[in-house]
């Protein structure tokens, strides 16, 4: 007997001392990718979404309204304003320093390697103890949720406040519900999506009240506290809207757009759309120059839901197919693609973690399973995971999205191996459930298009960064080097007449403009940096034709007008000129 206590005491001091290893690395492993990041531009210059959340931010911090043309908000709440407001409140502490919200999101990763290895030791018991070990040594080896973490974007928010709503869930005695709420009502404030797995949770909550006692009157208020918890977070962005536009809206007005790009006829391009010129160009379609963003977001759901109902066969076979991208090895990214940021220098050691969705996958889904039979708290994982996953399948399917559910397949995944080892102790060879295993490890691995590496991208990224760091000349070669791999990249035609024009060389500039508007005829700005440049080439007659073409795109467009009118002036169209003047008093 007392040998048996010392080896129990041994074990645990082992299984302690290897937890505590697993955080160490979790840390060393941020640290490490931080210093790494400081010796690249990526640590100086932000691109798309995290630029404009630091931008917001900035503008918080001095003090500016929300809405307005000079407000931090110019489009009012497009995109969620928590994650903006969280950034204010670092600037208002430390100043413009990239380093210290950073160094923050490094610290939630950490947090919730803790939380996962706790969560880990609970669900394998003590006949599998080493399952938080795996758990968080399968999180803290992810080079996705590192390089996420790296960016002024929201998921390393996200994990911490899923983790610690699955701790607040599973842990104690009874659940602390409030807290859970309340973490996942963050959540949703900075992501919308997350409002389906704080509904997932919740009814998985109330299910468990109601089926353990048949005198629920005390565990209804672990309901109500849940409900609160998750209503808390939203509720100053709800009032916020609905004082603004007199509407209920939660928290921001970008859903429609972002339905339609993953469900409207032509989701397939819409999904790969990227930031800047196209974007610009796709967004046309809601026709912006009519309505503030929250018609335009109603807009976007009626077209969506009008394409749906022209053929519902070919929604559910789109479905289908992004429900089968979801769960391929490599994702698609939206706006950026961090793998860009790994390719050489001083982050390529990050390609080499071996984490990956791919192989964690099929051992995650038959962990999902066995935490459902097991049945009670542990399905709560399982559910989670559901709630975490489908809006890939219902919106867009992107790894910045399914990052998110990360922290669950870690969970998951070693459950799942432990599952795989008693089918082989078992008696019986259980040969159906190891079809399934190899079915679902193939899966992942099937082909799709848009899975490989982008090298355009990559080279367009690289010249974004060059020109925030002021070396246009190498900017110029980089977004040539895009065009070299993709030639239909307008964002780097556009970068480039740009450049040139701002170094006075109009003639150059002209090569890439030109071929800007004859790929891109209806990109208003295209077409007036292209009159603007044949103006000041003296070719005035083609000056003329380009901004005659930007008046006759639709849209507010009375700058081109007044160049269009001036121009047929100068080039002796005075009768058109008079027509065009009369026709439209505005511009007079």
């Amino acid at each position: 007997m007392v040998s048996n206590v010392h080896s129990s005491a041994s074990r645990s001091k082992l299984l302690g001392r290897l937890e505590w290893g697993v955080v160490l690395l979790c840390g060393l492993l941020r640290g490490t990718a931080l210093w790494s990041l400081s010796q690249t531009l990526y640590a100086k210059h932000l691109l798309v979404d995290a630029q404009k959340f630091w931008v917001e931010a900035g503008k918080l911090a001095d003090g500016a309204s929300l809405f307005g043309m000079k407000g931090a908000f110019p489009d009012y709440f497009y995109q969620p304003p928590a994650y903006s407001w969280l950034l204010s409140g670092f600037i208002r502490m430390a100043g413009e320093t990239l380093w210290v919200p950073r160094m923050f999101q490094a610290f939630c990763g950490m947090l919730t390697c803790v939380l996962l290895i706790r969560l880990g030791r609970r669900l394998g018991g003590e006949s599998a103890p080493w399952v938080g070990v795996a758990a968080g040594l399968l999180f803290a080896l992810s080079p996705e949720t590192l390089l996420m973490e790296q960016d002024l974007l929201t998921p390393a928010l996200l994990t911490v406040c899923l983790a610690g709503a699955l701790v607040a869930l599973i842990l104690p005695e009874r659940p602390r519900s409030w807290m859970a709420g309340l973490l996942l009502g963050c959540a949703s404030a900075l992501h919308p999506t997350m409002l389906l797995t704080a509904a997932v949770l919740g009814g998985a909550l109330v299910w468990s009240v109601f089926r353990a006692t048949s005198k629920p009157s005390k565990p209804v208020w672990l309901i109500l506290a849940y409900g609160l918890g998750v209503a808390a977070p939203l509720a100053p962005t709800a009032w916020i809207n609905n004082q603004t536009h007199g509407g209920f809206t939660l928290v921001s007005h970008n859903g429609g757009i972002n339905f339609y790009i993953g469900n409207g006829t032509d989701w397939r391009e819409s999904m790969f759309v990227r930031a800047g010129v196209p974007f610009e160009r796709f967004a046309t379609k809601a026709e912006p120059w009519k309505y503030d963003v929250v018609e335009r977001d109603g807009i976007w759901w009626s077209m969506a839901w009008d394409e749906i109902a022209s053929d519902p066969m070919a929604w559910l076979a789109a479905l289908g197919t992004k429900a089968r991208w979801s769960v391929h090895h490599a994702g698609i990214p939206r706006n950026e693609d961090h793998r860009c940021r790994t390719q050489d220098g001083p982050m390529q050691w990050l390609r080499y973690l071996p984490a990956r969705f791919g192989w964690v996958f099929p051992f995650a889904v038959i962990g999902a399973c066995a935490m459902w039979r097991r049945g009670g708290r542990a399905r709560w994982t399982s559910l989670a995971w559901l709630g975490l996953h489908a809006p890939l399948v219902v919106f867009i399917v992107a790894s910045r999205y399914r990052v998110v559910a990360w922290p669950v397949l870690c969970l998951l995944a070693p459950m799942g191996l432990l599952t795989c080892r008693a089918w082989l102790s078992a008696s019986d060879t259980h040969r159906g459930k190891w079809l399934g295993v190899v079915g679902l490890a193939v899966l992942p691995w099937l082909p799709r298009e848009g899975a490989g590496l982008d090298a355009s991208w990559c080279d367009h990224t690289r010249g974004s960064l060059l020109i925030n760091e002021g070396r246009l000349q190498e900017s110029i070669e980089a977004f040539d080097d895009s065009l070299e791999a993709d030639p239909e990249n307008l964002g780097a035609l556009w970068w480039n007449a740009r450049t040139l024009e701002h170094q006075g060389k109009f003639e150059d500039a002209l090569k890439y403009a030109v071929q800007l508007v004859d790929k891109a005829p209806d990109h208003y700005r295209g077409r007036m940096l292209t009159s603007s440049l044949f103006a000041r080439t003296h070719q005035l007659v083609a000056a003329r034709e380009q901004a005659c073409a930007a008046w006759e795109i639709p849209g507010k467009r009375k700058a081109a007008g007044v160049q269009c009118a001036r121009l047929r002036q100068q080039t002796g169209q005075l009768i058109e000129a008079q027509t065009m003047l009369e026709e439209n008093p505005q511009l007079r």
